[in-house]
């Protein structure tokens, strides 16, 4: 693809719309969209392409493969109707968990391109605008992808088990019915759509689990391309991609980002860490306190920038979000936080799960169910106060409690591994 390539593209389907728009969905790829992709080299005709299909409940109309591996992701709007942002957001959802780190969204119009899995990149320009940013668009283009994917690594495999998750599952299903039988279709379903969860985390690259889908940080604004630092505090991050993000095919998480939940990921904005660590520190001129040096040998009392406890959440049709941090007690902390977003406020404290070994575990003051103070007490935002005492397997146990009492599988991965 070269600049007198978008052009011609840009030209072409300018006088086109000039003299016709499209009405439907199908006129809206079959006059704009395609040539698009035929000019990024792109063929929409490929046996490896993927048509009209669902990801983690996105809508794709394409799924472009290079050598059968997933590599860019795009969906459709009919001309004339605007970009939607939940839309985009499930978009993004799909390329967090499936690891592909390329997609384009387009209305004819205007056309939105992602870059990258975690915070992704976002350049969104009119139509007549492409040739302005040729440079970025050549890393959407099959011969960028050629070079930049390895197609027998883990992550392609996690990248065709997740894209292909549908018709894998059904097969194996299939397989187990002719043994076990039809009665229990469901139970050998469900069985296999479990193993599928497992087998792409354990070969995704962990990177790609961080998207937050609850973000409102995908807000669709028109790129300036003549700011080349824009803001990065309202709600979406709209800039060219820089050489090194997109060659890489990830974000540079050191590059101004706009504020989101999936900061919760990282473990290291929390407001209550950070006051922590500074009335703990000692002044420099002061010798450090005993306290301080028993605090230093202890595992949790400082993030290791090394670990990582990652829970993901499912419901009955596949992953649902993910939160995680550096310190198993703190990650415990935020999936108490989000379970009581979606399904655990119904509650009665005291709680406990059904184990004698956490005699309470919530309650709406820092103490157990017998009036003694609780261990190791922490606020929740909804106030309610969490019993986090123990080590990084009494987490992982209270955190599948919490999980299960809200209706909800959860995969514990990173450092902090479900102990199943």
């Amino acid at each position: 693809m070269t600049g007198s390539d978008l052009r011609s593209f840009v030209s072409r389907t300018t006088a086109l719309i000039s003299a016709t728009p499209p009405s439907t969905g199908r006129e809206t790829r079959a006059w704009i969209v395609d040539p698009l992709l035929e000019t990024l080299g792109w063929d929409r005709y490929a046996a490896s392409t993927i048509t009209d299909t669902a990801v983690e409940d996105a809508h794709l109309e394409y799924i472009l493969a290079v050598e059968s591996t997933p590599a860019l992701f795009v969906a459709v709007e009919p001309y004339g109707r605007d970009l939607s942002e939940q839309r985009a957001r499930t978009l993004l959802e799909a390329m967090a968990w499936t690891g592909v780190d390329r997609a384009l969204y387009t209305n004819g119009h205007s056309v939105a391109f992602f870059a990258g899995t975690t915070d992704a990149d976002r350049l969104l320009c009119p139509l007549t605008s492409l040739p302005d940013h040729e440079s970025s668009l050549e890393h959407y283009t099959r011969a960028a992808a050629s070079k930049r994917l390895e197609t027998d690594t883990a992550d392609a495999v996690a990248r065709r088990l997740a894209v292909n998750r549908s018709s894998v599952t059904e097969s194996i299903t299939d397989e187990l019915v002719t043994v076990g039988g039809e009665t229990y279709r469901d139970e050998f379903e469900t069985a296999a759509d479990r193993l599928l969860d497992r087998l792409v985390v354990s070969f995704a690259d962990n990177d790609a689990e961080r998207f937050e889908p609850d973000s409102d940080d995908v807000a669709l604004e028109f790129t300036d391309s003549s700011q080349e630092h824009p803001q990065t505090d309202s709600a979406a991050v709209s800039r060219d991609p820089t050489e090194d993000e997109l060659s890489g095919g990830s974000v540079d998480e050191t590059a101004p980002t706009a504020n989101t939940d999936s900061d919760v990921i990282e473990g290291e904005n929390t407001a209550e860490t950070s006051s922590n660590e500074s009335a703990t520190e000692p002044e420099p001129s002061e010798p450090a306190t005993d306290s301080t040096d028993e605090d230093a040998n202890t595992d949790e009392t400082k993030s290791d920038p090394d670990t990582e406890y990652v829970a993901r959440f499912f419901n009955d049709r596949g992953s649902i979000g993910a939160v995680g941090h550096s310190q198993s007690e703190q990650a415990l902390v935020s999936v108490a936080d989000y379970l009581f977003e979606r399904g655990l406020s119904g509650i009665t404290v005291p709680w406990s799960p059904d184990d004698d070994s956490v005699p309470t575990l919530l309650n709406d003051n820092p103490q157990r169910a017998t009036g003694d103070p609780m261990a190791s007490p922490r606020e929740l935002s909804n106030g309610l106060t969490l019993e986090t005492a123990g080590d990084a397997e009494s987490h992982a146990r209270i955190a599948e409690a919490l999980a299960a009492r809200a209706g909800l599988r959860v995969m514990l991965t990173g450092d902090w591994e479900s102990p199943e």
